[in-house]
């Protein structure tokens, strides 16, 4: 599994930076972030406290792309 999110569209960040129209910053997740994220939420893992903490915030990355996704199209 890859453990680190980075590609040329976020500028290695795993994060897409956008302005609303009112000109507002927006951070929404990156691809390669959201692929990672999936992976960590469908991994079948032992379960620790730090692996439960990464499934939470792999969730939130999750519904966040895809949150984003859907106002996009």
């Amino acid at each position: 599994m890859k453990n680190r999110a980075g590609c040329k569209a976020c500028n290695w960040t795993g994060y897409i930076d956008l302005k609303r129209e009112s000109g507002q910053p927006v951070v929404r997740p990156c691809t390669c972030l959201y692929e990672i994220a999936k992976e960590i939420m469908l991994s079948e893992e032992k379960s620790t406290a730090k692996d439960i903490q990464s499934r939470k915030s792999a969730e939130e990355i999750v519904r966040a792309y895809e949150r984003h996704r859907e106002k996009e199209t």
